[in-house]
């Protein structure tokens, strides 16, 4: 399959000092581009260089420049600088970068990337430990699109708390686990769930089918996530249920629905629901709430007993 790569970079406003967009602005570019971009792009990501937005897109619309086709960086037609297209015929895995400068030229990386590879006994980039965080992602089968936005608000949290902090959030997820014939579903998922630090889970509709030892599956993995919290003190739990209306049309519905809603009240009294409507509501939450719990002193204390 042939995919497009597109950035798009431009100057379009700064905090004071002229050093980099705020945090609002950012959130606001995501925000439009997400809204717009449905059934045009694959995906996209939102970043800064100085006080420069780019904007990173994948598609299969092609690329449309006004450069020879066989070059891969220049303009698009309208548009001006600071734009760059490469299309190529994507692998299963198909790792790529991209540079992005402001107030200079391509020139700035000549140093670097040739250190980077041809002077390897020279520590040329900053290096730091970094701690890895295991992060288990539970829910039942009916909230796919919030399960894709929380990998979403990880990658993002990751692009800073990496660099910045030292922190690597690892998601946890059924999806990446070996499947097995034989015993039931969550006794495979179980034997897969190693040591983690921090329970995120969510729910809306669907509660689950019932396991041997909890009402479903996620209910399961909450009560191990407790029983571990009492007598570990750890992980720290976040649960989200979503508040977006739906219509019931079997009486089964209605009996997962109230199961939610009983699972629900016993959280609540808990204190560790939170609630959202649309998904990216809930990207947006998580990501917020990401960056305030692993700031925690309980949480750090949590970490440096490792």
């Amino acid at each position: 399959m042939r995919t497009t790569l597109s950035i798009i970079k431009a100057d379009i406003g700064s905090i004071g000092g002229h050093i980099r967009p705020s945090d609002q602005l950012l959130e606001r570019v995501r925000q439009f581009v997400d809204n717009k971009s449905k059934g045009l792009v694959n995906d996209f990501y939102v970043s800064y260089t100085g006080d420069d937005i780019a904007l990173l897109f994948s598609h299969q619309k092609g690329a449309r420049q006004d450069l020879l086709k066989h070059a891969f960086s220049g303009n698009v037609k309208g548009m001006g600088p600071a734009v760059a297209e490469m299309e190529f015929e994507e692998r299963p895995n198909e790792p790529f970068l991209f540079f992005a400068a402001d107030k200079t030229d391509p020139g700035a990386y000549n140093l670097p990337l040739f250190l980077a590879s041809a002077d390897t006994g020279r520590d040329v980039f900053r290096s730091r430990k970094v701690v890895i965080i295991p992060t288990l992602l539970s829910s039942p089968s009916d909230v796919d699109l919030p399960r894709t936005r929380a990998e979403k608000a990880v990658f993002r949290f990751n692009q800073y708390a990496v660099e910045n902090r030292g922190i690597f959030l690892k998601l946890v997820r059924w999806e990446d686990m070996a499947p097995q014939i034989g015993p039931a579903a969550q006794q495979v998922i179980n034997k897969q769930i190693t040591d983690y630090d921090i329970f995120c889970g969510i729910m809306w509709n669907r509660f689950g089918k019932p396991t041997e030892k909890g009402g479903s599956g996620t209910e399961e993995e909450f009560n191990a996530a407790v029983q571990s919290w009492k007598s570990e003190g750890k992980p720290w739990i976040i649960f989200y249920f979503c508040d977006r209306p739906a219509t019931f049309s079997t009486m089964e519905q209605l009996k997962q629905k109230r199961k939610v809603l009983k699972f629900r009240d016993r959280l609540n009294d808990m204190g560790v629901v939170r609630t959202f409507v649309t998904v990216q509501e809930f990207e947006k939450l998580l990501y917020e709430d990401l960056n305030k719990i692993t700031k925690q002193p309980d949480f750090l204390q949590m970490l440096a007993s490792h």
